[in-house]
């Protein structure tokens, strides 16, 4: 084998090992990326109980996920009217719809807003008295009425939609 053979299967083989490391540099970049997603979804789930200061029974999401949840919008709709602003305003005209004397709203969204993780938002609520059930039974009859659809963020963009339909609370992601 003569000098100039050796030194062309060197530079091929040198040429190879470079390209290889550039493959799996972008590979584990990529998967860095992927992970650093995960890492920062956000989960919104509606869930209903008592309150944190044990006034009342509520309804209010939680964000379940590992990442803050940028409100990007939402909507409700009560005995079929629809109403698409996020307003306390419209939540306290939404509940008035279906009969809820008793309810409070505790707080709404605006856009923009940040839930972070672990963090209950409470959006409505009843008075309690531990000596009865009615209050959580008044609370389960309002909530069956409503529809509640929050839109929401991760930090990367990433675009979800948490679903509250009478008692079928669901998390979709949103988009194709």
């Amino acid at each position: 084998m003569t000098a100039e053979r050796v030194n062309t299967i060197v530079a091929v083989a040198a040429c190879v090992v470079a390209i290889l490391a550039l493959a799996l540099t972008l590979f584990q970049a990529h998967a860095t990326r992927c992970h650093n997603r995960l890492t920062v979804r956000p989960n919104f789930i509606f869930e209903t109980g008592l309150t944190d200061d044990r006034s009342g029974w509520g309804l209010c999401i939680l964000n379940g996920g590992l990442g803050p949840g940028i409100v990007k919008g939402g909507s409700f709709v009560a005995e079929g009217r629809e109403f698409e602003d996020l307003s306390i305003e419209s939540m306290q005209d939404a509940l008035a719809l279906v009969d809820s004397e008793g309810s409070g709203i505790m707080g709404w969204f605006r856009q923009d807003d940040v839930i972070l993780a672990g963090e209950r938002f409470w959006i409505s609520r009843v008075k309690a008295t531990f000596q009865s059930t009615k209050p959580q039974i008044e609370l389960e009859r309002e909530l069956k009425k409503i529809q509640i659809k929050i839109y929401y963020e991760s930090v990367y963009g990433e675009k979800f939609v948490a679903s509250w339909v009478g008692e079928d609370p669901t998390l979709k992601r949103a988009g194709p």
